[in-house]
């Protein structure tokens, strides 16, 4: 005994099976341009955009009255939350513990130290942290930024920007990333630099006593 798929026949003589329609195979039942499934059947959605997102409208046939919102991306006619690839974590010092900042597991890190300030930028936001604030801070306290990006899917490049001050050079680095461009900032003049995540800015030297040897830095690293 052999078993049979039923197929029908449109008025073109092309072969379709009853068990399938836009909703169940859409692969083999894809709706015309400018129409969209309901239940199984293809229907002409409501004007677009007619400034109403009406119960046939999504974020993939008329993104104009059914755009998603902040944070939040279309896939297939659904809006999803964006993927964050990264995140920030800042640490300024105070007079009697240094700024530490670490990532959780599963998550690589870069960190920066700074005894004046630091600035990181990464997919979910940027944060800053200074070297130490309030009364009594010795000059060896510092506090530091931290990217933190998933081992999976790989991370995007970030910006890190640490100021300089008289003490200390603002020294920034790619540690856990593949390569890093580093530009230089003088007193008193600073450095920008843009990622895949965001910018950042860095100045040669904050503070009293400074010199013209006294500089910050900016980093783009690259995973």
């Amino acid at each position: 005994m052999h078993n049979h798929t039923t197929f029908s026949t449109n008025g073109f003589g092309i072969g379709s099976s009853e068990a399938e329609n836009c909703a169940t195979c859409p692969q083999d039942c894809s709706c015309q341009a400018g129409q969209n499934c309901q239940s199984g059947t293809c229907v002409i959605p409501p004007s677009c955009p007619d400034g109403t997102c009406g119960p046939s409208e999504n974020c993939s046939f008329c993104p104009q009255d059914c755009a998603c919102s902040a944070g939040f991306q279309c896939q297939s006619g659904t809006c999803v939350p964006t993927p964050t690839y990264s995140f920030a974590i800042c640490s300024t010092g105070s007079p009697d513990s240094n700024g530490d900042c670490s990532c959780p597991p599963g998550y690589s890190s870069n960190v920066t130290y700074t005894h004046n300030a630091c600035t990181v930028t990464s997919d979910a936001g940027s944060c800053i942290a200074y070297g130490c604030l309030g009364y009594g801070c010795p000059d060896d306290r510092y506090g530091s930024c931290c990217v933190c990006y998933p081992l999976a899917p790989a991370a995007r490049s970030i910006a890190i920007c640490n100021t300089g001050s008289a003490e200390h050079n603002g020294d920034c680095n790619c540690s856990g990333f593949g390569a890093g461009s580093v530009t230089y900032a003088q007193s008193p003049g600073s450095c920008t630099v843009t990622s895949q995540t965001g910018s950042c800015t860095a100045h040669g030297c904050i503070g009293y006593g400074c010199s013209s040897s006294d500089y910050g830095s900016c980093c783009v690293c690259i995973p």
